[in-house]
């Protein structure tokens, strides 16, 4: 199974550190979700291919959250909790909450689902000697030979 390597996640983590670093207070919450945002998606989309990301975004998103609360809570030194929620967390949906300011939200690595291969261990096909190899196609690879697709069942 492929992962995301470990040394990539803890340069993620690096990045994210220095832009929520005790010297960032004095910007907006809204302009540090508009910084985080591109760098979360990118991410997500270059590994949503990995075997079990799924489990390297759920630790990341959990770790995202609370350090952009500790974030927030060092931003507003003399709020509680209890009083920064009204303001800063907004419902995504009946079941999951998500943090935000104004029109913008924070995307989460495991918003969209990763992809995952439908039938693994089949061999792929160049084009070229299929019957001699006797390779079996599923349709996420198949592309036209001189014009010509042909599609089989995955077993």
């Amino acid at each position: 199974m492929t992962r995301i390597p470990k040394g990539k996640l803890q340069q993620l983590r690096t990045r994210i550190k220095h832009r929520t670093d005790r010297s960032t207070t004095g910007q907006s919450f809204e302009d540090l979700l508009n910084s985080l945002n591109p760098l979360i998606v990118g991410w997500r989309n270059y590994y949503r291919y990995a075997g079990v990301a799924w489990k390297d975004f759920a630790n990341l998103d959990r770790w995202l959250w609370h350090r952009l609360w500790r974030w927030l809570k060092k931003k507003h030194r003399k709020c509680t909790g209890r009083e920064l929620r009204p303001r800063y967390v907004r419902r995504e949906s009946p079941t999951r909450w998500t943090l935000g300011e104004g029109a913008t939200t924070l995307r989460r690595f495991g918003q969209a689902s990763t992809k995952k291969y439908r039938c693994q261990g089949t061999r792929i096909s160049n084009g070229w000697n299929d019957e001699i190899d006797n390779v079996r196609f599923y349709a996420e690879v198949t592309r036209p030979i001189s014009g010509f697709t042909w599609v089989g069942e995955c077993f």
